[in-house]
């Protein structure tokens, strides 16, 4: 088995991924209606205080 080394420069630079998020209690309900709509997801009600 052989292993490479990579400097923490090369690190700095990889793309980064959020593999887990919560955004419940995050963010504002409005705020949550816009990023579904900006993206083409349907919710349970576009009203930010159903939410």
């Amino acid at each position: 088995m052989s292993s490479t080394r990579i400097d923490a420069g090369t690190l700095r630079r990889l793309p980064k991924a959020v593999l887990h998020d919560h955004l419940d209690g995050g963010l504002r309900p409005a705020t949550v209606v816009e990023l579904a709509e900006s993206v083409g997801h349907t919710l349970p009600t576009t009203d930010p205080d159903e939410l």
